[in-house]
């Protein structure tokens, strides 16, 4: 019999560009159509809030799991002689250590979909062996799929030189993780917000534009040239956190994917996935040639056992490689 699929979402991007109010906004419109209240707690538990942000000081969408409550930043600070960010990644090392209670969490409130907010300052989470493991773990957890969404700035994205910054670091997004990563430009509520998905589709017409600035330089030129290939691919969504707008053709993107997962049965969501995800399950899967939900759910009980066994080996040298990063 199947089982309720869990898509995960990680919310990511860049300081200032409406991301925690966007991740509000998103819990929000997914509960208007999945809604389960707890009796005990008034949560809704098809709709599964998370707060990865230590350094947060109010979030805006309720929250079943709040990093905050486990790490303190200012302690940290304090105690360990830290600046804000070594601070910052100290706290996700040390939540990675116990990544295991919070998938646990997430399976005991069995939701439909997880909104998770990642820190302001993104590259903490996405250059961080920290973060890269969080993602594999949820990835890897039975019965889920991942779907990062890097939220852009559509105001400051209209900048040449802003536009190409956020395209480089999606697509680094993509490279590292191999997760499926959308791109949401919010703020679509400002005019020419539509620039950004037009310069994705037709690289002549962004060309055309570097041309009437004169203080764009041929380097910018070559690395949106050679970046083409990756970032005009990316799934864009153009929404308004504010007004509430664009929010249909999101989620009927993420209930699409939802019913492909589960027709799937854990199944890799397209031909790239398939192969790195294949790698991932090893031998046992290959045996078997990947028939049938129990060598599956064995093959991936194996893979997160061999994960935490690997959290375990770093347990001794995460604080030190903070402490280093944190006060370079």
């Amino acid at each position: 019999m199947d089982r309720k699929r869990t898509t995960i979402i990680v919310v990511l991007g860049m300081a200032g560009c409406g991301k925690t109010t966007f991740a509000q906004r998103l819990y929000s419109w997914l509960s208007e159509k999945h809604c389960r209240i707890n009796r005990e707690t008034g949560m809704n538990d098809e709709v599964f809030g998370a707060n990865l942000d230590p350094a947060c000081l109010a979030t805006k969408m309720p929250l079943h799991y709040d990093i905050r409550e486990i790490i303190s930043v200012a302690d940290l600070m304090e105690r360990k002689k830290l600046g804000p960010n070594g601070a910052i990644l100290t706290s996700l090392n040390l939540f990675v250590l116990q990544i295991d209670a919070f998938i646990k969490e997430i399976e005991k409130t069995s939701p439909r979909y997880v909104v998770i907010d990642t820190p302001g300052q993104v590259e903490m989470f996405t250059t961080s062996t920290s973060g890269y493991l969080l993602t594999k773990c949820l990835a890897k957890s039975p019965n889920t799929q991942v779907r990062m969404l890097y939220v852009v700035d559509g105001e400051k994205a209209q900048s040449q030189q802003c536009f190409v910054s956020n395209m480089v670091f999606a697509s680094s997004v993509r490279m590292r993780f191999q997760e499926e990563v959308s791109i949401v430009v919010n703020k679509a509520d400002f005019e020419h917000a539509d620039t950004v998905e037009k310069w994705t589709r037709d690289f002549d017409l962004f060309l055309n534009s570097l041309a009437q600035e004169e203080t764009i330089s041929p380097t910018l030129r070559s690395i949106a040239l050679w970046m083409e290939e990756f970032y005009n691919n990316f799934e864009i969504f153009h929404v308004s956190s504010v007004l509430g707008t664009g929010k249909s053709a999101l989620l009927h993107s993420l209930s699409a994917e939802e019913a492909s997962g589960v027709e799937g049965a854990g199944g890799a969501k397209d031909g790239d996935m398939s192969k790195i995800k294949d790698g991932m399950r090893g031998d046992a899967m290959r045996e078997d040639g990947m028939r049938g939900d129990e060598t599956r759910d064995n093959a991936i009980r194996e893979n997160s056992s061999k994960t935490r066994q690997t959290l375990e080996d770093i347990q001794n040298k995460v604080n030190d490689i903070a402490i280093s990063g944190g006060k370079d």
